[in-house]
């Protein structure tokens, strides 16, 4: 069965991930996050994960339950061809 961790990153990213976070990122097969994540991409190259920054799914002006649709259907689909997702 899929697995989705979402991961809260804090206001200086990875640097405030907990242990229990990193290794959730580091396990996993695929990784989204939205806006920038200081020290993300370095962590997710670092250790050869596939990634994808969701940003554009995010429309500014649109309605937030539209935006939130989007992202949701987004990672739905990554979850039928990933183990294991983290959003962070």
């Amino acid at each position: 069965m899929p697995t989705l961790k979402i991961i809260g990153s804090g206001m200086l990213g990875v640097s405030q991930l907990t242990l229990e976070a990193t290794d959730a990122i580091r396990n996993a097969s695929q990784v989204y996050w939205i806006g920038q994540i200081s020290g993300l991409i370095g962590l997710i190259d670092n250790h050869n994960i596939s990634g994808e920054d969701i940003s554009k799914l995010y429309v500014d002006g649109a309605e937030d339950k539209e935006n939130y649709r989007a992202i949701r259907e987004h990672v739905l689909v990554g979850l039928s061809k990933h183990n294991n997702i983290a959003l962070v």
